[in-house]
């Protein structure tokens, strides 16, 4: 099969763009090169002068073949740039799409769509982040601008009616807000469903493979006020690497933290008796969890796609649902006296169960 391939590649010094340029022209066939000055404008805040050029090589090999490439562009350019490619097969263009991608930390990678967020975020640079959207787009100068001033509207808007949206009887329906360190405020009974999250966003990424901007939230703190975390409540905030649960959250919703891929370590709260489907669904570097004492029931697919590679299952759980740790990487469980169901698939094959 043929795959044309894009790339994409943006820096903060033009002599680096160019060596960049040098190496991808391993993988390309190409050797022109056009950079262009990433202007600051309202869509794109940059805070100096940065570069960035994008070309077609067709047709190519597939992702794994430019890795050795890309590594070789990572290492020069680390947080002063970035090299994003997209591949796609002419015979099948909608359904074959591939990224490969540098990170900061000087590594590469390749994956489908979930992996161009996680290249968003290795970056660890708003701006440069935003100008590789941009070069994906391909707007012009007038569309920045006009989505810049729909964008100044809407901030003004939020800023107008605050960072939370909160009912009466306590009931946090919407977080409108870009920190990054999050703290819910006291006196919230219960978080809504989707309370931080775009879901028409994610429905567009999900079944129209659109960029879903994730909430820039990193780190959240739950009061122990809250007894109710509705499902979808943060699912999606691919950003989030660190929440704090109180004890006195005695639910927690069904996808609630699904997607939120930057989550590495959680501790359900003590009370909590049952964790609900999809909870922790493609919490791809979720590794640490501490289940209570309390807990009976593990739904389907709670913890499909986690990074978990042991797990320690409590006296008094009584149903493990289907594919409920699929994909993780445990070796090896014990599963309690107590425990009468085991869904399907509950755990990976090469898994060794001890009753």
């Amino acid at each position: 099969m043929e795959i044309n391939a894009k790339v994409y590649a943006a820096a903060n010094d033009v002599k680096l763009l160019e060596e960049a340029h040098e190496i991808l022209k391993k993988e390309t066939f190409q050797s022109f090169f056009f950079p262009e000055v990433l202007e600051p404008c309202g869509v794109l805040p940059l805070s100096g002068t940065w570069y960035g050029f994008s070309e077609r090589a067709e047709p190519t090999g597939d992702p794994e073949e430019w890795l050795d490439c890309l590594r070789e562009c990572a290492q020069l350019l680390r947080k002063n740039g970035a090299v994003l490619v997209e591949f796609r097969s002419p015979d099948d263009p909608d359904e074959y799409l591939e990224y490969a991608y540098t990170t900061a930390s000087g590594n590469a990678g390749c994956g489908t769509r979930p992996a161009l967020f996680a290249y968003d975020r290795a970056l660890g640079n708003k701006d440069i982040s935003l100008a590789i959207h941009e070069l994906l787009s391909e707007r012009t100068a007038e569309e920045r601008e006009r989505i810049c001033r729909r964008r100044e509207r809407k901030e003004a808007a939020r800023r107008e009616k605050g960072d939370f949206e909160i009912t009466a009887d306590g009931v946090l329906k919407r977080y409108r807000g870009h920190d990054t360190e999050v703290v819910i405020p006291h006196g919230v009974r219960e978080i809504a469903g989707s309370a931080f999250v775009d879901m028409k966003g994610v429905e567009r990424m999900i079944m129209e493979n659109e960029q879903y901007d994730a909430p820039e939230m990193e780190t959240l703190v739950i009061p122990d006020s809250v007894e109710i975390i509705s499902g979808y409540a943060f699912a999606y905030c691919m950003n989030l690497r660190s929440v704090t649960i109180p004890d006195s959250v005695r639910t927690i919703g069904d996808r609630a933290f699904e997607g939120c891929e930057s989550l590495k370590e959680i501790r359900l709260p003590a009370g909590l008796e049952e964790i609900e489907e999809f909870t922790f669904f493609l919490c791809w570097s979720l590794k640490t969890v501490t289940l209570p004492d309390s807990l009976r029931k593990i739904g389907k697919n709670a913890f499909d796609g986690c990074a978990i590679t042991r797990i320690s299952l409590p006296e008094g759980l009584e149903s493990i649902g289907a594919e409920a740790f699929s994909c993780c990487h445990i070796k090896k469980v014990r599963i309690p006296e107590s425990v009468t169901e085991i869904g399907k698939k509950a755990f990976p094959k090469e898994t060794e169960i001890v009753r």
